[in-house]
């Protein structure tokens, strides 16, 4: 994967010929701004605040059971605590696949507890931020793959329409690149708040992600250079259809090159799809001339 100057110059000589068309960027569907809301009156009576009272009352007899639960959990399982406490303060992980194992660990013995925050409140020694330093790497990781994921086309079941499989691959990187960009911000601040407790994190998978927009690429690529080859086969067009397929084309350039930007450059595969593409809508603008 490189910069492509090829891919740059041909898209620059593409907007020129957009801009002399009044061509503009096409809108991609957005969500709806929100949802309605509806609102239900409350009513008091007297047999409403009876029922307050009950409640009441019942409400500070499951607070002393809470509370038995927790002084028996907080004797019961203090032997196990002790040595979490132990093993969290000594653990220096060497990777990713050893904090998920650790917290996971981790994770299941704390789930024996009735109330985590209540029960570990009586051991001061608790190494609270550790742990959640260790938690949050961990829940990082899973967004990241998770990221990932969204942006792997290889498994997609092809849409009605070229239009429609373009439209998802601009959703799809628009999706997940402000959160990419999130983290190339943030990441010397991240990893300065887990170092402090040991906690090391390399973030080598923000490489991969921004890598998965290539293939994501050609695949919009693809798609409209087959679309404009099926219609110039056809034996009669008509303008509304090659203004449909220039608009397709025009879709699709614009978003590959979105993908060579963020990735940091194409392979030779997409970078020929790219300059194909590229041609084809020129040749459509420069007939309609």
């Amino acid at each position: 994967i490189k910069k492509s100057w090829d891919v740059i110059q041909k898209f620059q000589s593409f907007n020129k010929a957009m801009a002399s068309q009044g061509s503009h960027k096409p809108r991609t569907p957005s969500s709806d701004a929100g949802h309605g809301k509806s609102g239900t009156a409350r009513k008091t009576s007297s047999s409403g605040k009876a029922a307050s009272a009950s409640a009441m009352y019942e409400e500070l007899k499951g607070k002393s059971a809470y509370m038995k639960q927790v002084n028996e959990d907080q004797r019961k399982y203090a032997p196990m605590i002790e040595d979490l406490i132990h093993q969290v303060q000594a653990f220096r992980p060497k990777g990713a696949q050893q904090i998920e194992q650790f917290v996971q660990e981790l994770e299941r013995r704390l789930s024996l507890l009735s109330d985590e925050l209540a029960v570990l409140k009586g051991f001061p020694n608790w190494p609270e931020s550790k742990v959640e330093a260790l938690r949050e790497v961990l829940g990082r990781k899973k967004e990241l793959e998770q990221l990932m994921h969204a942006l792997d086309c290889s498994a997609w079941v092809p849409k009605s329409s070229v239009v429609e499989e373009v439209q998802r691959t601009a959703q799809a990187l628009s999706r997940v690149e402000p959160q990419i960009d999130w983290y190339s911000r943030n990441i010397p601040d991240l990893q300065k708040k887990w170092k402090a407790h040991d906690v090391i994190y390399d973030f080598k998978i923000l490489d991969k992600i921004k890598l998965a927009a290539v293939p994501l690429a050609s695949h919009a690529l693809g798609q409209v250079v087959e679309e404009y080859e099926r219609w110039k086969r056809l034996p009669t067009t008509d303008s509304r259809t090659k203004a449909k397929v220039k608009e397709v084309l025009e879709s699709a350039v614009r978003f590959a090159f979105k993908c060579h930007q963020f990735a940091g450059g194409f392979d030779a595969v997409t970078t020929e799809k790219f300059c194909c593409a590229q041609e084809m809508v020129m040749a459509l603008v420069n007939s309609s001339q």
